[in-house]
Formats: structure tokens, C-alpha cells, sequence
């Protein structure tokens, strides 16, 4: 009963600190979105901005799977997770996800941003990024959903 109980634990602090990501990527692209619209921005200006974005992107989708991970392997201690695809593929089976592709994309875009830097990468992963609020909110709703978490993120913060 107390290791069931820390476990709950776990993930409820888990939870904070996902929801807490959640806010700040939707805040920043909100702005961001403002900003990419204003014309009398300096190209600099809107980098800088993109690049914020970029950090959050990064340490949203970061801590999106390692919490993935860490549901998958309390529920289902015998899961095999060997990559990645392979954590995808069984949220996926869970209930966790509902788009395979789209989180190896969002993988591929994390691993272009630790790799290499240049206006056209950092193009390429922004747009990305700018998708990844829809996936996680949907990531968030369904792990609160299979905890029984009574409050989801709601479709006005889209």
C-alpha cells in the first residue's frame, strides 16, 4: 500500500511539473505568434523569440517522455523499452498518444537542436515546435485520464 501511494506521488509531482512546461510552451508561443505578425519587429528581434520557444519546445518534449516513460514502466514493469519508437509505440498501445509519427518527428526536431545550429534548423525546428502544444495537451489529458486526475487542459487554451 505505501509503495502504491508513492507512486501516485511520483506522478503527481510529475504531473506539476508537466502541466507547469505545458504553460510556459503555450505562453511563448502565444506571444511568439503576436510577434511573427508584427512587421516593425527586427529580424532579431523574432530570432530571439523563435529561440525561446526552441528551449521550450525542448524541455516540454524532454520531460514528455521521460514522464512517458517513467507511466509506462509502473504500470507495465515488463515492458520492453529499447528506443524511443519503442516507448512511442507502446504509448501509443496505451492510450497515451495518438500519433506514432508525429512524436518520432518531435524527436527527430530535439535531436536536430542538440546536434547543430543554423538559421535554417532552427526554421525547421520551430515550426515543429509550434505544433507540439496540440500533442502534449493531448498527452497530458490522456495520462490525467488513465490516473483518474479530474481536471484536464481545456480546448479555450488552444
Amino acid at each position: 500500500m505505501i509503495k502504491y501511494l508513492m507512486i501516485v506521488m511520483i506522478h503527481k509531482l510529475d504531473i506539476e511539473k508537466l502541466n507547469n512546461a505545458y504553460e510556459s510552451l503555450f505562453n511563448a508561443l502565444d506571444y511568439a505568434k503576436v510577434k511573427e505578425n508584427n512587421e516593425n519587429d527586427h529580424f532579431y528581434t523574432k530570432e530571439i523569440i523563435r529561440a525561446g520557444v526552441i528551449k521550450h519546445f525542448e524541455y516540454s518534449y524532454e520531460l514528455s517522455w521521460k514522464i512517458m516513460k517513467k507511466y509506462i514502466e509502473t504500470e507495465n514493469p515488463d515492458a520492453k523499452i529499447l528506443t524511443r519508437k519503442d516507448l512511442f509505440r507502446l504509448a501509443g498501445q496505451m492510450g497515451l498518444i495518438d500519433n506514432f509519427d508525429k512524436w518520432v518527428d518531435f524527436h527527430n526536431a530535439r535531436n536536430k537542436t542538440s546536434h547543430t545550429y543554423n538559421v535554417k534548423t532552427s526554421e525547421e525546428v520551430y515550426e515543429i515546435a509550434k505544433t507540439f502544444e496540440k500533442y502534449m495537451k493531448k498527452f497530458i489529458n490522456a495520462l490525467k485520464e488513465l490516473m483518474n486526475y479530474d481536471e484536464k487542459i481545456h480546448d479555450e487554451k488552444i
